[in-house]
């Protein structure tokens, strides 16, 4: 997966992803979801860490190329 290294599935939004990166892309796209990085976007962001903060998760997933 281009956004957290984790084993992609497929091309999912023109990128590379696994299902997690590809689920809570849709959903916070479709849902119109607006989140705040609490440590001003410095969060460390692996396929172990994913979760931890969506504001970076996101910010990772349009960094990749997914639209």
């Amino acid at each position: 997966c281009r956004v957290c290294g984790d084993r992609a599935t497929d091309m999912h939004y023109s990128v590379t992803s696994c299902n997690g990166c590809k689920t809570f892309f849709r959903r916070s796209v479709v849902c119109g979801r607006r989140y705040v990085c609490q440590k001003e976007g410095q969060c460390s962001f692996n396929k172990e860490g994913r979760c931890y903060c969506r504001a970076c998760r996101f910010q990772k997933c349009v960094e990749s190329g997914m639209n």
